[in-house]
């Protein structure tokens, strides 16, 4: 029987449960509820776009994004991004999906700290972007309800200690500091706030000062979309 958590059911085909697995296996508790999350908040928000999207896809997709910050499937040499979408098309093809249904989950895995692109892009590719955004930053916070977002923290919880490392914080970053690219530093990612802290935390951020508090929102640029990238050091 599928798991269902804010109303989206969680996809319980043969490959989802061994993504899950696959992910609990490798990544900390901490990395596990974080993607968890990102397929839950990509879910909402693509019911509140109307989107049409394969939950599948966006489950290998939100599950596998940030594989390439776990000891078995980092690099050194390149971007954690594209380690994780090159063992996400690997899973994938060994499971009989092949062709542009896994290309779309690499793309959306090798895109999902680039801002605005992902966006204008196929659903999936789209979805977890703004799972991502959501979950870190706070993006589209209020596209989600009340009871939507306490129903999926519930489910998956995350840290609200900003003394807790993320697995998107500079600290993860330091162990492969050559996947660190320009893209990442101008738009906040990766951020050293939790994850999860912005969804528990974002609206009472906005009423604290200083640069450590603006969870970038200097940054958006209307409808939930990043705007132009500016400095923006959160968490100082």
């Amino acid at each position: 029987m599928s798991e269902v958590v804010a109303g989206v059911e969680i996809p319980d085909s043969a490959l989802a449960r061994e993504a899950t697995e696959l992910v609990r296996d490798v990544a900390s508790p901490l990395l596990y509820d974080h993607s968890r999350r990102v397929f839950l908040f990509g879910a909402l928000r693509g019911r509140e776009q109307g989107l049409r999207f394969d939950p599948e896809l966006l489950y290998v997709g939100a599950m596998f994004h940030d594989l390439g910050l776990t000891e078995r499937f980092r690099r050194t040499d390149r971007r954690f991004e594209i380690d994780g979408a090159d063992e996400a098309r690997r899973f994938l093809r060994a499971h009989g999906v092949t062709g542009r249904p896994a290309d779309r989950v690499w793309t959306a895995i090798a895109l999902h700290t680039t801002p605005e692109i992902p966006l204008h892009m196929a659903p999936e590719v789209a979805l977890v972007t703004r799972g991502v955004e959501l979950d870190v930053l706070g993006i589209g916070y209020h596209a989600v309800s009340d009871e939507q977002r306490a129903a999926v923290v519930a489910a998956h919880p995350g840290p609200t200690s900003r003394t807790r490392s993320s697995p998107l914080s500079p600290r993860a970053s330091r162990t492969a500091p050559k996947r660190r690219s320009a893209t990442s530093r101008r738009t906040c990612w990766p951020t050293s706030r939790p994850a999860s802290y912005a969804v528990t935390s974002w609206r009472s951020s906005r009423t604290r000062s200083g640069p450590s508090s603006r969870v970038c929102a200097r940054q958006r640029g209307g409808a939930g979309v990043p705007g132009r990238a500016q400095a923006c050091s959160v968490g100082r």
